[in-house]
């Protein structure tokens, strides 16, 4: 008992210090030496799985372009420039690991891979200057939890073991991350709900990264899609954390409107009277 109340006081003063993120980090953290590469299965595997992480391999790549680009724009922020710190570490790691994947498994010969790569990094992924602080978290929240539906589905789908193990991890992190802007968002929105029209243009005008950069984005896009096969359970765990950020009310409201209507058949499949199945 003395030891479990030493621990909670410990996790309690690192959140004090640290914040709670950065307290999680440290507690959860994963390492890409824990994950077993010699014991993948290449029987269990087949070419859309393949293909599938070597689209999500190169939408990851281009983490250092994102980091660079929210670092800019945050970097008076000191709070959101230190979660930005870690995040670039979690998310590169992801992309590392998605890569030894298709090394280890001889997916790609060296060379495409190499340059595919390059090509991708040449790509631009830009926030319009119009984006508050307000907006950009507001994105990165459905952005952070579209990938760990994602991830968490594709690992669910997937036969071979290791990358079963790999993608989870992989999703656990994006769900963190996912609420770290949550939490980010609702803060300043609480502070000044005379914002809300900065929230519904980020939503209205939301797209997932990859567009801009990643080569034959579409063929990659629907590799990914075929991969996590996501159902109606994706769009309504979208549905409540953007509903318990802005109020159910005002996203049935937003359904109205025809841009939305739009990015929900394109996007989901959804026309808007489905919304109030989730409501």
């Amino acid at each position: 008992m003395v030891q479990l109340r030493a621990a909670a006081s410990a996790t309690e003063a690192s959140t004090r210090y640290f914040g709670r993120f950065f307290t999680n980090h440290e507690r959860v953290l994963w390492k890409l030496g824990d994950i077993p590469w010699n014991d993948i299965d290449r029987r269990r595997l087949d070419e859309p799985t393949l293909a599938a992480v070597r689209a999500a391999m190169l939408v990851e790549s281009h983490n250092p372009v994102y980091a660079s680009t929210l670092l800019a724009r945050f970097r008076h922020d000191f709070e959101a420039t230190a979660f930005l710190a870690v995040w670039t570490y979690e998310e590169y790691k992801h992309f590392a690991g998605l890569r030894a994947y298709l090394v280890a498994t001889e997916a790609m010969p060296p060379a495409a891979l190499a340059n595919e790569l390059a090509v991708t990094r040449a790509g631009e992924w830009v926030i319009p200057d119009k984006y508050t602080d307000l907006m950009m978290a507001t994105y990165a929240m459905v952005q952070e939890l579209i990938t760990g539906i994602f991830y968490k589905n594709f690992a669910m789908h997937v036969q071979e073991p290791v990358l079963r193990m790999l993608l989870a991890e992989v999703g656990k992190d994006e769900y963190r991350h996912c609420q770290w802007y949550f939490d980010y968002a609702k803060r300043l929105l609480d502070a000044d709900h005379s914002r809300l029209e900065e929230v519904d243009m980020a939503l209205l005008e939301f797209e997932m990264p990859g567009g801009t950069f990643v080569p034959n984005y579409e063929r990659h896009g629907q590799a990914m899609l075929a991969a996590a096969n996501p159902g109606p359970g994706a769009f309504r765990e979208v549905f409540t954390k953007v509903s318990n950020l802005v109020g159910k009310l005002h996203v049935l409201r937003l359904a109205g409107n025809a841009t939305y209507r739009r990015r929900l058949q394109e996007n989901w499949g959804l026309e808007s009277k489905h919304i109030f199945a989730f409501s």
